[in-house]
């Protein structure tokens, strides 16, 4: 289970977009609504699975293609420490 490094970055959803402000780095960043979507599951404490899941039913993705996107996702805000 990942968990959003909240001494690091604010998060606000605006529409079906969001941003997150990296405190440390004093810089914006646009996520568009599949992110935003998935770092609003994550703010509720859902695993990768349960992640993969909410999408596929949500966006009627492919389960497998719908797995490696989540994948990548989270490996980027882990890389940029937005989540750990």
């Amino acid at each position: 289970m990942y968990q959003i490094n909240s001494n690091q970055v604010l998060f606000t959803q605006m529409g079906e977009d969001g941003v997150i402000f990296d405190i440390k780095n004093n810089q914006y960043v646009t996520l568009n609504a599949t992110y935003t979507r998935i770092f609003m599951l994550l703010e509720q404490q859902q695993t990768e699975e349960s992640i993969v899941d909410a999408l596929v039913n949500e966006y009627n993705v492919d389960p497998t293609t719908c797995a490696k996107a989540v994948t990548r996702c989270l490996s980027e805000l882990k890389e940029k420490l937005y989540i750990s």
